[in-house]
């Protein structure tokens, strides 16, 4: 699931996200599951595969089953030029996530729109060897290096990236009666960032 505040996210009292993650009592073969993976990125900018520090992907932060977290996160700005050689993109509203799953579909013939909207002009995978089609165009995108992953689907950054880091105060572990299988508390560490600007 991604979260996405309405505003500007600043210290204090407005810049605190505390989340109870999980219906302990509904929870998905509840032995088998471990935890939680949690990204911190710009919008449109989420894909879980390799070196996405590219497109400003926090590192993954796990966050086990029973365990309270408490942390916070800092962000850099970095602006590059736009080169023939190494190209990004200008437009702020671009999705390097909708590129991927656009290509995915592409690349099998049909989309599923579980956890995306629909790719137009694209139909839905309705069948088996259309889903398994789908999947191995999903793991194909999922397992590439950046350099292959750009290559393959031509999807790039944006010009303007901003990257995101956890810091983690504490972590203890949740052994009272409660009704969520894990929790986190996060703020801003700080109002001020670092800007990197490309000449």
């Amino acid at each position: 699931h991604t979260y996405n505040p309405d505003r500007n996210v600043e210290p204090g009292v407005t810049g605190q996200l505390y989340a109870l993650l999980g219906d302990k009592e509904k929870i998905f073969a509840p032995m088998r599951f471990l935890g939680y993976n949690i990204y911190l990125h710009d919008r449109g900018q989420f894909w879980p595969g390799l070196e996405m520090g590219r497109i400003g992907l926090s590192d993954q932060l796990f966050l086990p089953k029973n365990i309270e977290w408490e942390g916070s996160f800092f962000m850099e700005q970095k602006t590059l030029i736009n080169k023939d050689d190494i190209p990004c993109s200008e437009d702020p509203t671009y999705s390097f996530r909708d590129c991927v799953v656009t290509w995915v579909a592409e690349d099998a013939g049909c989309h599923l729109d579980w956890f995306s909207s629909p790719v137009s002009d694209i139909q839905i995978c309705t069948q088996r060897e259309q889903i398994g089609r789908y999947s191995d165009s999903l793991t194909k995108a999922l397992q590439a290096r950046w350099l292959q992953l750009s290559n393959m689907t031509g999807c790039i950054p944006k010009c303007t990236v901003r990257s995101y880091s956890f810091v983690e105060k504490s972590r203890e572990e949740a052994n009272w009666g409660r009704n969520w299988s894990a929790s986190f508390y996060m703020d801003v560490k700080t109002s001020s960032y670092t800007h990197k600007t490309e000449f």
